[in-house]
């Protein structure tokens, strides 16, 4: 076998990991947006049944960044806004 032969062999199998990798990346690319599209919805699901809740008086839940809300949590789980 010649110097060039295995040259050739090496360049071919780098060829198929770079192919190989691409095609993971572009895998990871399209999960990752379907997996944020996913979080989207579900973000919207939660809106309108906090919403739908709130309307009918059933539960009392804090809109984040209005007075009166709890504010953001310590490690402990206390809240933080408390002295």
């Amino acid at each position: 076998m010649e110097a060039g032969d295995t040259s050739g062999q090496h360049l071919n199998a780098l060829d198929r990991q770079m192919q190989d990798l691409t095609a993971n990346i572009q895998e990871l690319a399209r999960q990752s947006a379907a997996d944020r599209r996913e979080m989207q919805e579900l973000t919207r699901q939660n809106q309108e049944l906090i919403t739908l809740l709130r309307s009918k008086g059933e539960i009392q839940i804090p809109i984040p960044g209005q007075n009166g809300g709890e504010g953001p949590y310590n490690e402990e789980g206390g809240n933080q806004n408390q002295d």
